[in-house]
């Protein structure tokens, strides 16, 4: 009684064959872990719950934010196309570099 049953829901899950047959609505054609034949096609489903970005996430944000234009003094617009690699901040009255492009609007 339980094992056809069960063995039921595996079968609308999972059709054994040991060769490509053709396509079948709903299905992919692989070897997994029941063997070769077809699967149900489901899906990927994300996490439920907010997961702390991984360190490579916040890196790409970061340097996505440090690219976009952001209002300076007297209407000026500015934008980082190279941010630098330094692990030093500088302070004020330190001596820094700055390389610029200028372009006006008309």
């Amino acid at each position: 009684g339980g094992d056809t049953a069960a063995s039921a829901a595996r079968q609308a899950d999972f059709i054994a064959s040991t060769k490509f047959t053709g396509q079948r609505v709903g299905y992919v054609f692989k070897k997994g872990r029941l063997g070769l034949g077809y699967y149900k096609d489901e899906k990927p489903q994300a996490p439920s719950g907010a997961k702390k970005p991984s360190a490579a996430e916040a890196w790409a944000e970061k340097r996505v934010q440090a690219m976009e234009w952001r209002n300076g003094p007297n209407g000026l617009k500015l934008r980082d196309d190279k941010v630098g690699s330094g692990n030093e901040t500088p302070r004020r009255g330190k001596m820094v570099t700055v390389h610029y492009t200028g372009k006006l609007k008309s």
